[in-house]
């Protein structure tokens, strides 16, 4: 009966939302076997969810994230760590509070990488944390030029080879850099008088 399915998790979503949410701003919902994010999230929350961690529901990582989690539109900080996740929703990119993405140890090949942008498609002008260690990026990606208060950017455990985009005079809010555990052979003399 698929209506009963249907009922079963639909009721599921309400007792999360019932008994997660701190004070209607925040919501941890790591570990709890998630197969998908109900739109009753951002239904009930739009306005007033600061704090969201899907973190460690791998399932996730079959359906995606929708593009509609850009409806939140109080939210500070996003957890969505060890998803399995390939990809995340480009409507991210639209989220003009977001001050923390955490994206670490999903499977992760590119990050908006075969897109371009510019100011105009990239409103992440809030965020100043982002944590990508433990996916399987080759590149530091090019969008992060166009995140004028990225402070720290998060890339251990990856495929990084090269540094070169970082020489471009975009990163100057940039204050934590950890790339350890990628490619890096060679460290370009414009990087290295940033410093």
């Amino acid at each position: 009966m698929p209506g009963a399915t249907q009922a079963r998790e639909t009721d599921e979503w309400d007792v999360l939302l019932r008994e997660f949410v701190v004070k209607d701003s925040q919501l941890d919902l790591r570990g709890k076997n998630l197969t998908y994010v109900s739109p009753k999230l951002w239904e009930k929350y739009e306005k007033t969810l600061t704090f969201l961690d899907l973190s460690d529901n791998a399932e996730l990582g079959k359906v995606g994230i929708p593009e509609e989690i850009a409806n939140l539109k109080a939210l500070r900080k996003l957890r969505l760590v060890n998803c399995g996740l390939t990809s995340i929703p480009k409507s991210i990119l639209q989220m003009t509070t977001l001050e923390s993405l955490e994206l670490e140890k999903n499977k992760l090949t590119s990050f908006f990488d075969d897109e371009e942008h510019n100011q105009l498609t990239v409103k992440l002008e809030s965020l100043t944390y982002i944590n990508l260690n433990g996916n399987q990026l080759s590149e530091i990606p090019k969008l992060l030029m166009f995140v004028p208060n990225l402070a720290q950017l998060h890339m251990h455990m990856n495929k990084v080879s090269s540094l070169n985009i970082l020489c471009r005079d975009r990163f100057n809010s940039l204050e934590v850099l950890d790339l350890g555990g990628n490619k890096i052979t060679e460290v370009p003399v414009a990087f290295v008088k940033m410093l």
